[in-house]
């Protein structure tokens, strides 16, 4: 389960984007925390590129087959990866997207709203994943300090930590 913490509500009701992020809170559409454009499935990969950088995200690029490299100290734009850093990626379809994680030990694992367990496994062709319902659109890092930061001024606005608003992160 990588580094998502188990056993709140809001664990339950973390969409993809929300555990992409390490964020325990209840659905999450990318832009919400860094006050950015709201993204949803069927918005440009530009917008999701805006709304994800406002949220704390790298964009790294769009080639399936380009795994990123995010060894720590790599300077990317500009940026000094953290050992805490790590890849995502977004997948889409026509209705719907759904956010995958790798973890330092090259795991992949993915979160399902609505009290689905989390999924783990050695690749990103996972219960929902990029190679079975949705397809692969986009690289990211998360710059996790800088996401966390974003995540808890969020809350202190008064943020709602269940059902903050988003599309839900389904199985197609």
């Amino acid at each position: 389960q990588g580094f998502f913490e188990n056993g709140t509500t809001d664990y339950l009701t973390a969409n993809c984007y929300a555990y992409a992020l390490n964020l325990a809170v209840g659905p999450l559409n990318p832009g919400r925390t860094g006050n950015g454009p709201l993204a949803a499935y069927n918005d440009s990969l530009k917008l999701f590129q805006e709304a994800t950088a406002a949220d704390g995200l790298l964009y790294l690029g769009d080639d399936e087959d380009a795994v990123p490299a995010t060894v720590t100290g790599t300077n990317i734009d500009g940026y000094q990866v953290l050992e805490a850093d790590y890849l995502v990626i977004l997948g889409r379809s026509i209705a719907d997207y759904h956010w995958q994680r790798i973890d330092s030990k090259g795991l992949w694992s993915e979160k399902f709203p609505n009290k689905f367990a989390v999924h783990t496994g050695n690749n990103a062709n996972l219960a929902g994943g990029s190679s079975k319902s949705s397809h692969f659109t986009a690289w990211f890092l998360v710059r996790n300090a800088l996401v966390q930061e974003r995540g808890a001024a969020w809350r202190k606005t008064g943020a709602k930590t269940s059902g903050a608003g988003s599309r839900k992160c389904v199985i197609l």
